[in-house]
């Protein structure tokens, strides 16, 4: 991420920047390692960018993701204790909603309604990739173990109730599907891919639930109806992948450089029919941003 002045800080692979209550500030992180991982905030309005602007966050925070509400934010913390902590952004204060003695990931997904916290946590004596997709109640705290298995991050919730992430199925070729957990109790289900998606790293679920955009590990970037398991190929080298804010049909994501030499952000509208049209408007960037998909 390239910030004014000229400065590069890369950020954290599964903890998304997330704007504060008010939209006028940017949280993202910028290490996956307690000991040198912070929480930076990027005010809108100065154009500063610095990890001090949040020193009222607790110690060790590694991401900071924003409430859909967007007057709450949940700050994942890693140390002994692992813990997510509440934070207020305007009032400047935060308390502790839930604790975890093992390994527990810095990616946290809200339910759209502000009223549950999701991710996977993993506990070190347990074999690995043994895992728990769990959920947390807010504000009260309380912890339901969704699934069990070789469950890892991405995760994130959609509208109807249902929980995604991704799941190992070779350890040694680090091979990784996508699974759909609910919105019925104890139903899990995996979501049909394209072939070519043995390694996926990242998705992305559109506002309406209709459609999945699955990343491969080889840069390939996929549009997956979730129904009919409908695919088509959006990418060769597509990075990043995110929906417009409530937008069913607009998606916007990154492409490293390649052969030219220039990188771009690509925005496509109303491309999600498999005869829509596909408008695309690339944005071409510095030649040197291939460093990192943010």
């Amino acid at each position: 991420l390239e910030l004014p002045g000229g400065a590069r800080v890369a950020v954290l692979s599964g903890a998304n920047p997330s704007w504060d209550a008010g939209g006028q500030a940017l949280y993202f992180s910028d290490g996956p390692v307690a000991d040198s991982g912070h929480v930076w905030r990027y005010d809108l309005n100065s154009g500063s960018a610095n990890a001090d602007g949040v020193s009222w966050l607790p110690a060790e925070s590694m991401s900071a993701v924003a409430s859909p509400a967007r007057a709450e934010i949940a700050v994942v913390t890693l140390g002994r204790p692992n813990a997510i902590w509440l934070c207020d952004s305007v009032r400047e204060q935060c308390s502790e909603l839930f604790s975890w003695e093992r390994v527990l990931s810095a990616a946290v997904a809200w339910s759209p309604d502000g009223s549950r916290l999701f991710l996977v946590r993993r506990d070190e004596q347990a074999e690995f990739p043994a895992a728990e997709l769990v959920s947390v109640a807010v504000p009260s705290g309380e912890v339901s173990v969704l699934a069990e298995g070789p469950l890892t991050f991405p995760v994130q919730a959609t509208r109807e109730g249902a929980i995604l992430c991704t799941r190992y199925t070779d350890l040694d070729d680090d091979r990784r599907e996508l699974v759909q957990v609910g919105p019925e109790p104890g139903a899990t289900a995996v979501v049909k891919l394209p072939r070519e998606v043995r390694h996926l790293r990242q998705f992305a679920v559109s506002a309406d639930g209709a459609h999945v955009l699955a990343g491969d590990a080889g840069g390939g970037l996929w549009l997956v109806g979730r129904s009919d398991g409908s695919a088509r190929q959006v990418s060769r080298n597509g990075r990043a992948p995110q929906w417009l804010p409530d937008a069913a049909d607009s998606y916007i994501f990154f492409e490293p450089s390649t052969r030219d030499g220039v990188s771009r952000l690509v925005l496509m509208r109303g491309s999600v029919g498999e005869d829509a049209p596909r408008a695309v408007a690339p944005v071409d960037l510095a030649e040197d941003a291939d460093a990192g998909a943010s």
